[in-house]
């Protein structure tokens, strides 16, 4: 089986990844506290209760709150999944620890 040559550039994969590693707990924190602050505000609790007079903002609330759910856990799976990628491309001769 023949394969297309590629070529990487360890240095940038490795800083793409290292920066991806090191807001990853940020932008996650921020995202959790989006959806904390809006369904804080949008509850019986919070100021904008609309459930008597737009029954539409729960369900848009719901969606909001799950789109936002799966968007933190998508991005989670994605920053490990390149890391994995990048420590493949690196092999065992190039240990993160050790990179040239």
């Amino acid at each position: 089986m023949h394969m297309a040559d590629i070529e990487v550039a360890p240095g940038t994969v490795r800083h793409a990844v290292d920066v991806v590693n090191d807001h990853q707990d940020t932008i996650v924190d921020e995202l959790e506290r989006l959806l904390s602050a809006v369904t804080a505000l949008l509850t019986h609790e919070g100021g904008l209760w609309l459930q008597q007079s737009s029954p539409v903002t729960g369900i848009e609330l719901q969606a909001f709150s799950r789109d936002l759910q799966q968007t933190i856990t998508i991005f989670r799976c994605f920053a490990e999944s390149f890391t994995s990628t990048v420590t493949d491309l690196e092999g065992p001769e190039n240990p993160p620890g050790e990179r040239p």
